[in-house]
């Protein structure tokens, strides 16, 4: 992950850690080895790191440098980097009386750091690291929206001005997979933050199939009516805990009556959407209502929701306001029964899954055009619900058909429950269907389809442009020279292949050829990150290469792509199609790097730690990659006891595993087993994945070809603040086959007399 490395002498700790804090304050990410070094960490590892993955090195040099041996390596170790590799840049911050720069690094100084001139120098070098822009900072300039850039509509709100390009471009039947999605069975719509949920949902929207035909003649097969399951949206009666649970002391006649409140304000929600939805139809021409059926229509209506009494509304508007009213009644009982304690009487107790289905029928009934079509209820963002709130929402999908289909859309991941208000489950395949919306790259057939989404979803966003109507192997052309040579590459692969270069020599070329391909991945990784001094890149070109490190998740390769056309463009490489092979790479490493780094941001509470975890897991699983003599590429993490995350003691890493994947940071396989356990006796391990996405950052392979087996108590390990460390260096030990010795070592480099 792209970074700012502060290297100082040991004599020079407090202004260093002063620099170090002030850059951490004002959001940059920084590493310096006083904050992460604990005795007996592999100290020139995590220079080579810090110093390989840093886009800025800043020099804290003062008169203490010159007898810093190690500070001194560190210099000549950024200079030759950012020279010979065009790694990160190198500033120079000189502290007090020093002697004379080194000739090499006495263009790069910058500023001074003694306190007269310490404020500016830091309001400077703020900027000047800004300049250099952090990953996030390219993926937000390259998808900024109103951005020249065809493919910065990366969420589906982006969408609201082109309703025509959202329903050709990610609407059914792009893929096999979503055909079930205009069928009357209802359906839940699973994935992770990026899967295409939301933008899948709004396709079936009234007003985007609209725009799929050009002919408002035609009558509509299916009507779609779109709600957010906000939790804003619904009154909330103070009765849950900061993770979203029930407190212990809610008495049973409370939550049956905040039971029975939701459902009330969940059907006026669902009138309201379906009368919005039908009023704007009929105002953009899209749906014909002659204006006597509008008014029996609205009559209809109004008897429905207010009584045969009440007054008569005369337009939609009207019925709506009427609706807007009977939410804030609703607010006003919560408010004063819940939280202030009054005996007040209930507003209203009529509104409830009969009563909506009559509204559907009355619709049908007064508007010609939607007299055979179906009406489906699209319901985003399940996961908001809370329990007692799920089961009014399962109450609805296994009683409206054949009224009305129900799809809906849930992060994979989150809890699930399949009661309802009728004392009847919620059955899968009878009641419902469920469409899981990540692919798996790794199977030929699902690929295939992730491969025809993409190549749909491209060539409509440039068409929407007037832009090239190359193919998707076309915009993205894969880069045909060898990332290593061959001699590098027998040498990587003989520790695999377990034979020495004079074995090797005596097998025939077909033999040798097989070989060869099969470690092909893992020796270019050994030679890349594994050689001592060399700290290239792995490389990502081509629409299959980059469609398979996007996870088969759509959101990423709409990053990647964006990021990489932006590249093109601003690099002044010609057209802007097809994008260089440089771009595409560089545009996987920062998109992984964003993703990685906005991890503690995206996600509350639980993201920091997440990202660490992942960022150890990654660390543990490239040594494996880098010294495992039979199964290098090994990112699927098969946890060997997973009946035990249900115990108290492993809930941190349950609550992580279920974090990670609702946010698409790790990935699971519906259906598909673990690896076979060697004995019979032994557990069926659980697996779970990586997302590829981050392998470029984690320097690891996106290849998941093997599975790595950990303990819970190992991996709940790697969460603990004391046993970290130990726990993580114990685990490489074991997955690279090294034994790690514990030295003195930090002790001599960073103590008070490190030189």
């Amino acid at each position: 992950m792209k970074h700012v490395f502060i290297s100082h002498a040991g004599r020079d700790t407090p202004i260093a850690e002063k620099l170090y804090n002030d850059l951490k304050d004002v959001g940059h990410d920084v590493r310096i080895d006083r904050k992460e070094l604990k005795f007996g960490d592999d100290t020139i590892d995590f220079m080579n790191n810090a110093i390989a993955d840093a886009h800025t090195v800043l020099i804290v040099f003062s008169e203490h440098t010159d007898a810093a041996v190690w500070q001194r390596k560190e210099i000549n170790a950024a200079v030759w980097n950012e020279t010979a590799q065009d790694g990160g840049k190198v500033i120079v911050l000189k502290v007090g009386n020093a002697t004379k720069l080194p000739p090499l690094i006495g263009p790069k100084l910058f500023g001074a750091l003694d306190p007269d001139q310490y404020k500016d120098t830091l309001q400077k070098l703020c900027t000047a690291i800004k300049s250099l822009a952090s990953a996030t900072a390219l993926v937000y300039a390259a998808l900024s929206e109103g951005s020249e850039n065809p493919f910065w509509r990366v969420r589906a709100e982006y969408f609201e001005e082109m309703p025509k390009l959202l329903a050709e471009a990610f609407s059914p039947p792009v893929s096999a997979k979503f055909r079930l999605l205009e069928q009357m069975l209802p359906c839940f719509l699973e994935g992770s933050r990026g899967t295409g949920k939301t933008m899948l949902l709004l396709s079936l929207r009234a007003r985007i199939l609209a725009a799929r035909s050009d002919s408002a003649v035609k009558p509509p097969q299916l009507f779609g009516v779109y709600v957010r399951l906000e939790r804003g949206a619904f009154c909330n009666a103070g009765i849950h805990t900061a993770d979203g649970r029930l407190k212990d002391d809610i008495a049973r006649e409370d939550l049956v009556q905040l039971t029975d409140l939701f459902s009330q304000e969940f059907y006026i929600c669902l009138v309201e959407s379906l009368i919005s939805e039908l009023a704007f139809c009929v105002k953009q021409g899209h749906i014909t209502l002659p204006s006597s059926n509008h008014s029996l229509l609205v009559t209809a209506l109004a008897t429905l929701i207010k009584g045969a009494d009440s007054p008569r509304p005369w337009h939609c508007e009207e019925l709506l306001g009427t609706l807007a009213g009977m939410h804030r009644e609703i607010a006003d009982f919560v408010r004063r029964k819940f939280i202030y304690r009054e005996v007040v009487r209930v507003p209203f107790t009529h509104f409830d899954i009969d009563l909506f289905k009559n509204v559907v029928a009355e619709v049908r009934k007064h508007v010609p055009t939607l007299q055979s079509t179906q009406v489906t209820i699209l319901l985003d963002e399940y996961e908001n619900l809370f329990a007692y709130q799920k089961v009014v929402v399962n109450s609805l999908i296994k009683l409206g058909p054949p009224a009305l289909s129900v799809k809906v859309a849930r992060k994979a991941g989150t809890e699930e429950t399949s009661a309802t208000t009728l004392g009847q489950e919620l059955q899968e395949t009878h009641d419902y269907t469920r469409i899981p919306l990540i692919y798996s790259v790794e199977d030929d057939v699902d690929f295939s389809r992730y491969l025809q989404l993409l190549e749909s979803m491209v060539k409509r966003t440039l068409a929407s442009h007037n832009l090239s109507d190359l193919d998707l192997a076309g915009i993205l052309p894969a880069d045909s020279s060898d990332e290593i040579s061959h001699d590098a590459l027998r040498q990587a692969a003989f520790p695999l292949l377990k034979v020495s270069e004079e074995e090797f020599d005596k097998w025939d070329e077909a033999r040798q050829t097989t070989k060869l391909t099969y470690y092909r991945e893992a020796a270019i990784y050994r030679h890349l990150y594994g050689t001592p001094g060399r700290r290239t890149r792995k490389r990502f070109s081509g629409h299959k290469d980059l469609a398979f490190v996007s996870s088969g998740v759509i959101r990423y390769f709409q990053e990647i792509i964006g990021m990489a056309f932006h590249l093109q463009v601003s690099s002044g490489d010609g057209a802007a199609m097809p994008i260089l092979p440089k771009h595409q790479s560089e545009a996987v490493h920062t998109v992984s790097d964003h993703n990685l780094s906005m991890l503690s941001r995206n996600i509350e509470s639980h993201g920091e730690t997440l990202k660490y975890f992942l960022l150890d897991l990654g660390d543990c699983l490239r040594q494996k990659l880098l010294c495992h003599t039979s199964e290098p590429e090994a990112a699927r993490i098969a946890i060997k006891d997973p009946e035990l995350l249900l115990n108290q003691a492993f809930a941190d890493l349950n609550t992580i595993v279920h974090i990670g994947v609702k946010e698409g940071v790790f990935q699971t396989i519906e259906g598909r087993p673990g690896i076979r356990p060697k004995h019979v006796d032994d557990p069926q391990p659980v697996e779970v994945n990586i997302a590829r996405v981050f392998a470029p950052t984690l320097q690891i392979s996106p290849r998941l070809r093997w599975a790595t087996l950990f303990t819970c108590s190992e991996l709940s390990g790697l969460l603990s603040g004391d046993e970290r460390r130990k726990t993580k260096s114990k685990l490489i030990g074991r997955l690279s086959g090294k034994k790690i010795k514990k030295t003195d070592e930090r002790a001599t480099l960073f103590g008070g007399t490190d030189e």
